[in-house]
């Protein structure tokens, strides 16, 4: 997997490609992704709008997955 870093200054289509690969069958993933940008102090309102999720659906997965 490619670092973080590389996707801070990806393009607009860069952006849909992995908001999409984040959905479906990677949804475990997006969920690990939600909790780990939450670690780092994002809130799940930031982090909702970032991936395009309802903010309940973060923080449920946050919960889910937070130990």
């Amino acid at each position: 997997m490619r670092p973080f870093t590389m996707f801070a200054n990806a393009s607009v289509t860069e952006c849909e490609r992995l908001r999409g690969l984040l959905r479906g069958r990677w949804r475990p993933a997006a969920r690990a992704v939600m909790v780990l940008l939450s670690l780092h102090g994002l809130s799940p309102a930031q982090i909702a709008v970032l991936l395009e999720y309802d903010p309940a659906t973060v923080r449920c997965s946050i919960g889910r997955l937070n130990i």
